[in-house]
């Protein structure tokens, strides 16, 4: 007598089910972990005057980073350094929205001081920092200072008796103004002032360099200069700008 038969196909059916059901469920747990990621270094006033900045108040932010079908928000975050001038900031990315998931916001960080009641109206800013990666800064400054900054202008081209020549630079605390009126004959090459204890505040972290930017301008006529410098401080500087 034969046995009889047994259907297999449920049994199979139920143990893929089972095996898929704990394959989503560890899915699910792993997709719950949110990393974190941490930025610290220590903030000191300047190379040449290396005093910790103590509970300064600074702020760490990253544009949206927005898709066709979704995007990711980005973060922005206020800290503060310590009584030697410390700072560890952790930070957990935001999440993506729309239609797809799982990315992570690529765009970097950028840190600007926001105190108001420590070195007010400077405004220090370090650029880029990248996302979604453990960094340490190791030591950032305030500010870049150069004791004395000498202003020289090229004139290729002669300034009239009644014309004028507006001389701008960016620096910390405010911009730095002098006028310089004709006549002023061409291939004159001019003195124009020079600043004591100039600071600026912007240090690209990518090239490990400030910036110092001077504009020449007058009706109809402006033309910007570009100055890279090295991070630490100097005793002394020249910024040669050329005019047209």
């Amino acid at each position: 007598m034969n046995a009889p038969s047994v259907n297999l196909v449920p049994q199979t059916v139920n143990r893929l089910l089972i095996i898929l059901a704990f394959i989503s469920l560890i899915g699910c747990r792993k997709n719950l972990t949110t990393p974190e990621y941490t930025i610290s270094g220590r903030l000191l006033e300047s190379s040449s005057n290396l005093i910790p900045v103590r509970n300064y108040q600074l702020q760490i932010s990253q544009p949206d980073d927005y898709g066709l079908l979704g995007g990711v928000g980005g973060l922005t975050k206020d800290f503060r350094t310590d009584g030697n001038g410390f700072f560890s900031l952790v930070y957990t990315p935001e999440k993506s929205t729309g239609l797809v998931s799982g990315g992570a916001n690529s765009y970097s960080f950028s840190i600007t001081g926001i105190d108001t009641a420590l070195y007010r109206n400077l405004f220090p800013y370090w650029y880029p920092v990248t996302a979604n990666k453990d960094t340490n800064l190791d030591n950032i400054y305030l500010f870049k200072k150069i004791e004395k900054l000498v202003r020289k202008v090229q004139f290729n081209q002669a300034l009239g008796s009644n014309d004028s020549l507006e001389l701008i630079t960016s620096a910390a605390y405010g911009a730095n103004y002098k006028t310089l009126y004709g006549p002023i004959p061409a291939g004159t090459l001019l003195v124009a002032d020079t600043i004591n204890q100039f600071k600026t505040e912007r240090f690209s972290i990518t090239y490990g360099s400030y910036y110092l930017t001077s504009t020449l301008k007058k009706t109809s006529y402006q033309s910007d200069f570009n100055l890279k410098l090295p991070a630490g401080d100097e005793t002394y500087r020249e910024q040669l700008l050329v005019y047209p």
